[in-house]
């Protein structure tokens, strides 16, 4: 054999040697996990503490559940039937049935959705503020098509965006002892204003104590 079979030979036990030593090609990585477009990306419980941000009227053994539980629709369409201007109370049937479905759909307490939406159109389908907020929920527009809200005067659709909104901003408290409150003051204020603001405004805290009064009448 002359010395450039030699080679060839050497150069092609190498190639098996390290093949076999590396344990064969690299696997292919899998795709990421990319969640929808309203699921929160803050991972659970990463978030500051903020329960410094509330005083004694805030008691974490008082907050409500912010996950969905079981509820009446009975009760549920009497407490809307009682709090809505006479003109709204028709939609008492339709509103307290969408609650029910997406409050489940969506992991949100029932009678909490209720509250909110008690506290921000007293239940009027077509409700609209200074600000341009639209609906039951008061969906800014820019948040009802984050959230696939196309019609915001729907109620089927309102509440549906109303609930996924809820809980994308709770669940980025998750773990939080102050998550509902913390959750409805970014429904109030946004999400990014709660995060880095090291107090709450009166009137914010105003806002969640109006949505837990009503809540504890349902």
């Amino acid at each position: 054999m002359d010395g450039t079979g030699a080679i060839i030979i050497l150069v092609f036990v190498f190639a098996i040697f390290s093949s076999l030593s590396s344990g064969g090609p690299a696997p292919t990585s899998q795709p990421s996990y990319t969640p929808p477009a309203y699921e929160t990306t803050v991972t659970p419980g990463t978030q500051k503490t903020k329960s410094h941000l509330f005083d004694s009227r805030f008691q974490a053994s008082q907050m409500p559940s912010a996950g969905y539980i079981p509820f009446s629709q009975t009760r549920l369409k009497t407490f809307i039937t009682s709090y809505a201007r006479e003109a709204h109370r028709g939609y008492a049937t339709e509103i307290s049935s969408a609650i029910l479905k997406y409050s489940k759909t969506h992991n949100v307490n029932p009678r909490l959705l209720c509250a909110l939406i008690a506290r921000e159109s007293r239940f009027n389908p077509r409700a609209v503020s200074s600000h341009g907020a639209k609906g039951l929920g008061q969906l800014m527009p820019s948040t009802a098509r984050s959230m696939g809200v196309r019609n915001y005067f729907d109620i089927d659709q309102n509440v549906d965006g109303t609930s996924k909104y809820l809980r994308y901003l709770m669940a980025a408290w998750d773990g939080e002892e102050m998550q509902v409150p913390l959750g409805l003051a970014s429904y109030l204020a946004g999400p990014n204003a709660v995060k880095k603001t090291d107090g709450l405004r009166d009137a914010t805290k105003n806002y969640i104590l109006d949505i837990l009064k009503v809540y504890r009448n349902i």
